[in-house]
């Protein structure tokens, strides 16, 4: 989550309880003007709780692609 904030900057939203938390980071899309969503959800990664670990990623614009060429639009 530290590299994530180093490259995002802090998030625009988001909920923290008992150590897990969700990052919300807000765009705007150019073609509609609709608000796009980048949200991370994090917990720690086992019971020690010193590494916090990256469970889900949830994107709503179709701007966004993985390396495989997977996204939300048509």
């Amino acid at each position: 989550m530290n590299k994530v904030s180093a490259k995002l900057g802090r998030p625009d939203d988001g909920d923290a309880a008992m150590g897990k938390a969700w990052g919300i980071w807000y765009s705007k899309d150019l073609t509609s003007g609709q608000r796009n969503e980048f949200a991370i959800y994090a917990s720690y990664k086992d019971t020690s709780m010193r590494v916090r670990d990256v469970k889900q990623i949830r994107i709503t614009s179709p701007e966004y692609k993985t390396q495989d060429g997977f996204t939300t639009g048509f």
